[in-house]
């Protein structure tokens, strides 16, 4: 069913959390390690324990999420809108706690516990609002493909907007902050509650444009409520994706694919030691960079979805994702140490242009996955294969974070300082090779599986969600004797 419903405003204001989201978890996300580090003097290995606790909890609580959402009744909010009415306030509040440790707490633990119970506060929220933003986009767009991508496409492109953003302003204002103050964690702080305020005001958007699809449930008895279905369990979870050989496909590829993007991501900031950068040089060079980044990322989001409705969802996906590889291993054979920084920033910004042939389609490649599930067991999980979007990005964060660090090591680059770090020829070749090369293999490898193994094209999964709409549609009444 492809015909569109929606109007543009709807599917902006819908977009709204999308953006803010981000936006809100940015400051944290990006600084957060080196607060630790570098403010709060925790010592490296035992940074390493709090991060993979912070990333090991939020591994868990995306496998807890989308069964959670999935029982959810909602009371007087509706099934999915009252997780936007709660958690926006829990993810402004984990913004703050994130930089708020008491530098006068003398033991580096208690310090750093208090930053990652913030950053758990954070995934937590990101966790339970993008499972209940799926659900909402299934509800408002129903089984219209149209609708499904309009609402997918406006929310990649506020993402890579809300890049933009967040490029030219968090750095510098946290940099002003602190030459106005001499304290920098103060600048942290600033920044974090401000950029963390907005997703209210996203909340706010989503509350209202989906109030007459997600409609309150009336209170229920006892005896209603024991009726409930149970919902899937962790389990259950992954015995639905056993079931479906295409979200297990998808799920590999999407594992892949993200845990080259973040090792690869471990390594940026440590790249610009390369140029024996000052405290000042590094804030307007890292600023360019980013900028200039996410700006392509802004244009990618703007042409590429074109691209990929013409490509197809499959071809959109593997194109993309042999582009990103083919940017990356440019930027191995291309940079060395006596080119400038810049040449890497001319690689990452294809690389994200790249990216948005297939970001666009975002989780409706999962729910494609989920109908043509649906259709070939007759089992609807669609909303697990929705809820499974977000998994392959836990488990690559996690795992992608901890062997970046470790490759770090092993090539005994100096961590301690980005600013004038002596970098020898032995210690950059090795670093060019964990920051470009293994991420472009991990790239490649996942291209190949999309083209070999990924079977649902889009005349498929239009198909499958007609044909599952049909199940759906209640039965005619008998008539009348």
């Amino acid at each position: 069913m492809n015909e569109s419903k929606l109007t543009n405003a709807q599917i902006t204001k819908y977009s709204m959390m999308g953006l803010t989201q981000f936006m809100a978890m940015m400051p944290a996300f990006m600084y957060y390690r080196t607060f630790l580090q570098v403010n709060l003097k925790v010592p490296a290995e035992m940074l390493a324990v709090l991060v993979l606790i912070g990333t090991g909890v939020d591994f868990v609580l995306s496998l807890v999420a989308g069964p959670v959402v999935e029982k959810s009744t909602g009371g007087k909010w509706g099934k999915f809108r009252i997780f936007f009415a709660t958690f926006p306030w829990i993810m402004f509040a984990g913004a703050i706690v994130v930089f708020i440790a008491p530098a006068s707490i003398a033991s580096p633990l208690v310090k750093g516990l208090i930053t990652i119970v913030g950053y758990i506060m954070i995934v937590a929220s990101v966790s339970f609002m993008g499972n209940a933003n799926f659900g909402v986009m299934a509800a408002m767009a129903g089984p219209s493909l149209t609708d499904r991508n309009r609402m997918s496409v406006k929310a990649a492109q506020m993402m890579a907007l809300a890049t933009i953003v967040t490029s030219l302003t968090i750095l510098p204002i946290k940099t002003a902050i602190y030459n106005a103050t001499g304290n920098e964690q103060l600048g942290y702080l600033i920044v974090s509650a401000l950029f963390g305020a907005t997703v209210l005001f996203g909340a706010k958007c989503v509350l209202d444009v989906s109030k007459p699809y997600d409609l309150p449930r009336p209170a229920m008895t006892p005896e209603e409520k024991a009726k409930l279905p149970k919902g899937p369990s962790v389990g259950a979870m992954f015995a639905s994706v056993a079931k479906n050989p295409q979200l297990l496909v998808l799920m590999l590829v999407y594992t892949i694919y993200n845990f080259g993007f973040n090792f690869a991501a471990g390594f940026e900031m440590y790249f610009f030691m390369f140029w024996k950068l000052t405290p000042a040089t590094f804030t307007a060079a890292f600023t360019i960079h980013s900028t200039v980044r996410s700006v392509a990322s802004y244009v990618g989001a703007m042409i590429g979805p074109t691209l990929g409705n013409k490509l197809g969802k499959k071809k959109a996906l593997w194109v993309g994702l042999g582009l990103w590889g083919a940017g990356l291993l440019g930027a191995y054979l291309c940079i060395g140490g006596t080119t400038p920084w810049y040449f890497y920033t001319i690689f990452a910004s294809i690389n994200a242009m790249a990216m948005y042939i297939f970001a666009g389609f975002g989780v409706n490649y999962f729910l494609d996955a989920g109908e043509y599930g649906y259709y070939k067991t007759g089992e609807d999980n669609r909303t697990i294969a929705m809820a499974m979007f977000n998994i392959p990005i836990k488990i690559a964060t996690m795992v992608a974070g901890t062997m970046s660090g470790l490759a770090l090591g092993w090539i005994n680059f100096d961590s301690v300082s980005i600013y004038g770090g002596a970098v020898t020829p032995e210690i950059q070749k090795g670093f060019l090779f964990w920051f470009t090369l293994f991420p472009a293999i991990c790239m490649f490898v996942a291209t190949a599986l999309v083209i070999v193994c990924y079977k649902i094209s889009d005349k498929d999964a239009a198909f499958y969600a007609a044909e599952n709409a049909k199940k759906m549609a209640p039965m005619p009444a008998a008539p009348e004797e």
